[in-house]
């Protein structure tokens, strides 16, 4: 049961990940501020491919995300259960990975 309770606390921390992140580029309305900027510099053509881009890079960073954050904590779990191990004790490697998942 605990397996379960770590993997849905992870499932949420990746969907709240992406909720605030689609939130920032709503309400910050990044397309907009990019399309400005650029438009004194380049063509309109040249632009709308940028911003073709820019959308392409936003969706495979949908699915990066959650391997990125699943490494982030892994490596976090493996320095506490390294600092158990230099400390003599000994301990599986689920518990310093539900500490981190729940931090």
């Amino acid at each position: 049961m605990k397996k379960f309770e770590n993997f849905s606390i992870f499932i949420l921390i990746v969907f709240l990940t992406l909720i605030i992140g689609s939130l920032s580029n709503f309400f910050l309305d990044t397309e907009q501020l990019l399309y400005n900027s650029l438009l004194e510099q380049l063509t309109q053509e040249q632009i709308e491919d940028i911003l073709g881009l820019k959308k392409k890079q936003l969706l495979v960073s949908y699915f990066i995300l959650p391997l990125f954050l699943l490494i982030k904590t892994s490596i976090i779990a493996a320095i506490l259960n390294t600092g158990y191990f230099l400390f003599g004790k000994e301990i599986k490697y689920k518990k310093p990975y539900a500490i981190i998942v729940k931090l």
